[in-house]
């Protein structure tokens, strides 16, 4: 479920110099505001200036898995459907807040009321069908040529080594027939 929320202060000041600071205090937030145990289940957090530049927060709340594990003392998992509705009431009343900074320059920003809502995914990939059968400017499947191309390498490659291999063989036997008659004519003598 993705989650998109605006903050009621200007995001060139409270967000870009502390970034770390306001994601962990968001964190804090809303582990604080909902049932929610883990800030595992919250992904793919994105901070950006809305047009007015104020700050929208965009998240994905990860739905609560469907096994408990083999743990003796397992924390009971809320819906994200329940911790949606718990964001969205604290959001309503003014009380969903994050602490960001640390010492004199600390602040407290408040989320902006009726800002929490749910948004499409960010990120939709539209994955194409492959083509069923594409072909290259002669006519052929591109595989078979690639196949056809592959076979020549091999048979090529297989046709040199037994080529080197046979001149080197054919080297050997003439050297040794010289080796042969030297002999045999120094033996004579």
């Amino acid at each position: 479920m993705n989650i998109q929320m605006t903050f009621k202060a200007r995001f060139d000041q409270y967000y870009a110099p502390v970034k770390s600071d306001f994601r962990q205090g968001f964190y804090s937030a809303l582990l604080k505001s909902t049932s929610l145990v883990s800030a595992l289940r919250i992904a793919d957090l994105d901070v950006q200036p809305s047009s007015t530049n104020q700050i929208t927060v965009q998240f994905k709340l990860l739905d609560k898995l469907n096994i408990t594990g083999d743990v003796v003392n397992a924390t009971k998992q809320v819906a994200s459907t329940v911790i949606y509705q718990q964001l969205v009431t604290a959001v309503d009343a003014g009380t969903f807040s994050v602490d960001v900074g640390a010492g004199k320059a600390s602040a407290v920003i408040y989320a902006v009321v009726n800002s929490t809502s749910l948004v499409p995914p960010p990120h939709i990939r539209l994955i194409k069908p492959p083509s069923k059968q594409e072909h290259s400017s002669t006519g052929h499947p591109v595989g078979l040529m690639a196949a056809v191309g592959t076979g020549s390498l091999v048979f090529g490659l297989i046709v040199g080594i037994s080529l080197v291999a046979l001149v080197k063989r054919c080297r050997n036997i003439r050297s040794n027939d010289d080796l042969t008659l030297d002999k045999l004519s120094a033996d004579t003598n």
